[in-house]
């Protein structure tokens, strides 16, 4: 340190000049600094470099380059990324351009595996389908887009329909924003204010949920009954199997038939018991009618004759002269009859009481206005289709299976009080917003929870032509398309 100029002991030791005490030639000489300043970024450069290298060339590696994994449908192409990636220089041009539009993953090579179609019939152009399904987000499902996509079009509905296509003609358009409310809140389930079930059958839910129970025929126990008795989902639990009269209805209503007439056989008299304990069958099926019912009792009368020829034996006189009471007996001047005659007696006594009879097939169907017969040999009656519905909401998609622990009134409350076939028993768009809600302690509500972007009824169909040693590969599902095959016929 240099001496105080201001002590006057040393201030004869003071030099007249700093410039001996300086090394002016510092500058000149290297520093570790210095050299530490020029070292580190070529070390960088060179390490990055080398860790590139290795990443790009190791197998296994490549996640360097994607933003997340990818889903786990798509897991099995993760080492193959021309699977998907098919456009030229895709990035490359996206990121120099800077247009989030360009992609590098065509329709094409979506379409290879997976069977899309357009959205609606009206819709006007046509979106890629990496637009709205987004790859490389983890392992999420692609299908669950975000709502902004279906909004973009739906807030204003018409600006995107093609009006000079026919269809939805007796649909209003209906612009929506967000499920629970806003500006533009989603449209209530029934766009008219008293929907009518155009169902024909006469049922009664209120007298069939009755807390004390119902009598079943043949028995003086009462059953009570749930709604999954006869409301029974499909193997997928989501919808609601149709109502079979064999499986659901029979039990408690059956359509009963018997022999008539005097049966002096022990043998005989109990299997006319037997055979009244079976109910008459009833049509399974839109191809089946009355006149399926009417071929099935006249087999079952003849196998009972031919099986007893006593029912239908040569009866005396005073026998033939006594038919029953009030009824005709074409059979009443002959002493004798074939097993086919006592066929079509007994078919003839029993298809009055099942069609004409308030027990039977008018108890729930309703006869056509006006009712007409196929002529006057074959009085059948002809009564309305049932025409219940299938599917009530057919736009939307849901699962009774994730809703089963539920009751089912929390639904569809009014069950417990219709009394009447047109009453329209389907939950209401604020029952479902009690649970789905919005809240953290709520359940979802995007668009695809309840709706599918794809129409299935313009679904195309898959190439159906890659081999399973493709995806194990992850190699060949990028591959030009295949001619199809020819069916053989084998």
């Amino acid at each position: 340190m240099l001496p105080s100029q201001r002590d006057l002991r040393s201030a004869s030791e003071y030099p007249k000049s700093l410039s001996s005490w300086l090394e002016l030639d510092y500058f000149r000489r290297p520093r570790r600094l210095r050299r530490l300043r020029r070292l580190v970024p070529w070390t960088v450069l060179l390490l990055s470099t080398g860790l590139i290298a290795a990443l790009t060339w190791l197998p296994g590696n490549r996640r360097i380059y994607q933003a997340d994994s990818v889903s786990t449908a798509h897991a099995i192409f993760n080492e193959d990324c021309e699977a998907c990636h098919n456009a030229s220089f895709g990035t490359a041009k996206r990121l120099l351009r800077g247009n989030n539009e360009l992609r590098s993953v065509t329709d094409e090579a979506c379409l290879r595996c997976h069977a899309g179609d357009a959205h609606h019939v009206r819709q006007v152009g046509q979106s890629a389908c990496v637009k709205c399904h987004h790859e490389h987000r983890g392992r999420i499902a692609m299908a669950r887009v975000e709502d902004g996509h279906c909004i973009a079009c739906h807030t204003d509905l018409t600006r995107h329909t093609d009006a000079t296509k026919p269809g939805d003609a007796d649909r209003p358009f209906r612009d929506v924003t967000s499920f629970l409310g806003g500006r533009q809140p989603h449209p209530r389930f029934f766009l008219t204010d008293n929907p009518q079930d155009e169902g024909t059958i006469r049922f009664n839910h209120e007298a069939h949920m009755n807390p004390k129970g119902l009598l079943v025929a043949g028995s003086l126990e009462r059953k009570q009954l749930r709604c999954t008795d006869c409301h029974q989902t499909d193997d997928a639990g989501r919808y609601m199997k149709p109502i079979r009269y064999q499986k659901h209805c029979r039990d408690c209503h059956p359509l009963n038939v018997r022999v008539f007439g005097t049966i002096d056989e022990i043998e005989a008299q109990e299997e006319a018991d037997r055979f009244r304990a079976e109910p008459a069958s009833h049509p399974a099926d839109a191809g089946e009618g009355l006149d399926t019912v009417r071929a099935v009792l006249r087999d079952r009368f003849l196998q009972f004759a031919y099986q007893y020829p006593s029912v239908h034996a040569p009866r005396s006189r005073t026998e033939a002269e006594s038919p029953i009471p009030g009824r005709s007996d074409p059979d009443s001047g002959s002493t004798t009859r074939s097993a086919a005659d006592w066929a079509e007696q007994q078919l003839r006594e029993n298809t009055r009481m099942l069609f004409d009879g308030p027990g039977g097939c008018r108890y729930c169907h309703r006869l056509a206005a006006p009712s007409r017969r196929n002529s006057e040999a074959d009085p059948t009656p002809r009564f309305e289709p049932p025409r219940i519905a299938s599917r009530w909401f057919p736009h939307s998609v849901f699962s009774h299976e994730r809703h089963r622990s539920l009751d089912c009134r929390q639904c569809h409350a009014q069950a417990t009080e219709s009394r009447s076939t047109s009453d329209v028993l389907m939950p209401s768009i604020e029952s479902c917003q009690k649970c789905h809600n919005g809240t953290p302690q709520g359940a979802r509500t995007d668009c695809v929870e309840c709706h599918a972007y794809h129409a299935p009824q313009e679904t195309r169909d898959s190439p159906r032509d890659l081999a399973i040693e493709d995806f194990l590969r992850g190699q060949g599902v990028h591959a030009p398309a295949k001619t199809p095959r020819t069916p053989t016929g084998r």
